[in-house]
């Protein structure tokens, strides 16, 4: 029969080839204790910037304090813990059960600090003072803020002159309201029956 239709290739399982299959999600490992880090007041260089007319740079800050928590479903006594701050880096073991070494995000002073273990809910809480910005860092980071600074000037100076030639381009594309008015005549010379 010549309007017969074609019958349909049998169905298959396959999933489409372009689609990647999401890996499944690994559970989390319970030696690794999940860290989470707080920022307590800022230390700032706005002072020192004021005085050379650079407070509007956009520079980074740092907090007075960096307070790490960590928690430990796996600690059974606080007394098995050992926990060191040294060349920038936390380090903290119990043995057999965890061993952590994280770099901090600030220099902190490694003499002083202060670490408190709540045992109900199983969190290590250390408080670290974080060290204020030596005369390199400083001079480092009004460099860094300078040039971000003024690539943000050059791209804003960039994007308004393509916004102002659009619009310059658009207004010559514009018809002039009543340009028919003339006699009949467009400026281009075309006859236009009124």
């Amino acid at each position: 029969d010549p309007k017969k239709k074609p019958t349909p290739p049998p169905a298959t399982n396959k999933k489409p080839a372009n689609k990647k299959p999401t890996p499944p999600k690994e559970p989390e490992d319970p030696t690794k204790p999940k860290m989470t880090f707080v920022h307590r007041g800022e230390l700032d260089m706005s002072d020192a910037l004021a005085s050379s007319g650079s407070r509007e740079l956009p520079i980074s800050r740092r907090p007075k304090e960096l307070v790490v928590r960590l928690e430990l479903p796996l600690l059974e006594s606080a007394g098995d813990m050992d926990l060191d701050i040294k060349g920038g880096f936390l380090e903290f073991t119990v043995p057999g059960v965890y061993n952590l070494k994280h770099k901090l995000p600030f220099p902190v002073d490694e003499g002083s600090g202060d670490a408190k273990y709540n045992k109900t809910l199983k969190v290590l809480t250390v408080t670290l003072t974080v060290q204020p910005w030596t005369k390199e860092e400083a001079e480092a980071e009004l460099l860094l803020a300078t040039e971000k600074f003024e690539a943000l000037r050059l791209k804003t100076e960039e994007e308004d002159a393509a916004r102002t030639a659009k619009e310059e381009a658009d207004e010559k594309n514009v018809v002039k309201k009543g340009f028919l008015a003339g006699g009949g005549k467009s400026k281009a010379g075309i006859k236009v029956d009124e």
